[in-house]
């Protein structure tokens, strides 16, 4: 499998983010899990949203939502937004972000 354009910014900001305060996690109200099992939660260091900053630096992108409403899901599309109207990283490459996930591999 090809290494994506950004995935190796979005690993290293966000063992960054993760390994550099204490960690805490608020689980999804209402939808605990996905469709494939796994836990839906908003991860924090330090009390700032991880999600918020890879969204904001253009390192993420809100997708794939299944079974909404999702309580952050308006603020997350706002940080994303931000993120593509400066075209930074993962916005800066014009359709490199599509509806099922990222076009082209390095």
């Amino acid at each position: 499998m090809c290494v994506q354009p950004y995935a190796k910014e979005a690993f290293e900001r966000n063992n960054e983010l993760v390994k550099n305060g204490s960690l805490t996690l608020e689980v999804e109200p209402g939808n605990r899990r996905d469709g494939y099992g796994r836990l839906l939660a908003y991860v924090y260091f330090d009390g700032k949203s991880v999600q918020k900053t890879l969204l904001k630096e253009g390192l993420a992108r809100v997708g794939y939502i299944m079974d909404p409403p999702y309580k952050y899901l308006n603020l997350n599309k706002d940080n994303e937004n931000l993120a593509r109207s400066i075209q930074i990283n993962i916005w800066s490459r014009s359709g490199f972000v599509t509806k099922w996930g990222f076009e082209g591999c390095e």
